[in-house]
């Protein structure tokens, strides 16, 4: 095996598996929520004047189990990996530019760095840390991860209530 073109796309090999196996191990659920809104796409489960297909999550997936066996749990699957290929080119790119910025700088490219030597476990991390750098050490970057996430979350939230208030118009 030819090492150095597996370095070249050990992220996107990287990305691509992590996004198989999130997909593969989420996509029930994520089928189980679309299934249980209801098959009218006008009409929401939860919603009062719609009828009822499933009493709850259980009886969805009890339902789904019987009707169309385990292959049902995985209808759509391939369209969802699909859409996990933008994340693994997202890090080959990230990292790639990243290799380009040390190297300009003069110094070792980072996939270069060993920063693991010592990791002994999630223990081990915690513990280290809340003696370096106390409970404080825990939560650092909460700020900047909620600040990140606030814009995605106001988008995805007023996308959905004017899609919501457009299809209530049109019916």
């Amino acid at each position: 095996m030819n090492l150095s073109l597996l370095s070249k796309y050990d992220h996107l090999i990287g990305g691509l598996s992590g996004g198989l196996v999130s997909t593969a191990v989420c996509h029930p659920m994520d089928l189980l929520k679309i299934r249980y809104s209801g098959r009218n796409p006008l009409c929401l489960q939860y919603e009062s004047n719609c009828s009822k297909r499933y009493a709850g999550m259980i009886d969805c997936l009890s339902k789904i189990a019987k009707e169309e066996g385990l292959k049902g749990l995985y209808r759509g699957f391939i369209p969802g990996l699909i859409g996990t290929s933008h994340g693994a080119l997202q890090f080959m790119v990230y990292n790639k530019m990243k290799d380009i910025k040390y190297t300009a700088r003069g110094l070792a490219k980072e996939s270069q760095l060993d920063h693991n030597v010592v990791n002994r476990g999630v223990w081990h991390t915690m513990n280290v840390t809340l003696t370096n750098e106390g409970i404080y050490g825990l939560y650092k970057g909460c700020l900047m991860a909620n600040l990140r996430q606030l814009p995605a979350a106001v988008v995805t939230f007023l996308t959905y209530e004017n899609v919501r208030h457009y299809i209530k118009k049109l019916s």
